[in-house]
């Protein structure tokens, strides 16, 4: 396994999460858009901060929300550090990932 499938790994580990909290809307639009912006902003060289609260991931109000936050922005930590964490020569593979959620 390289670098690479690292990144591969932790986004499927994100996407299974959020799946598996959609009733929370962990799939809905503006969850995926702020996980989406980590992504594309760890494809950058930026070094972005996950949010950790239910306000920060557009997650419905209601009991466990804030568990499945901080779920959420740990998996995202994961993504991000695994793509700052890529070598150069995977840089284009990254991007076409990135272009791709």
């Amino acid at each position: 396994m390289d670098e690479y499938d690292l990144v591969l790994i932790n986004v499927k580990r994100f996407q299974s999460l959020a799946h598996g909290h959609r009733n929370y809307g962990a799939c809905d639009t503006e969850c995926h858009a702020v996980f989406r912006n980590l992504v594309r902003q760890a494809a950058q060289g930026k070094h972005p901060r996950s949010p950790f609260s239910r306000e920060g991931w557009d997650l419905y109000q209601m009991t466990g929300a804030s568990l499945v936050a901080y779920a959420l922005g740990k998996a995202a930590n994961d993504v991000v550090n695994s793509i700052l964490n890529c070598p150069m020569r995977y840089r284009s593979k990254v991007k076409e990932l990135v272009d791709s959620l």
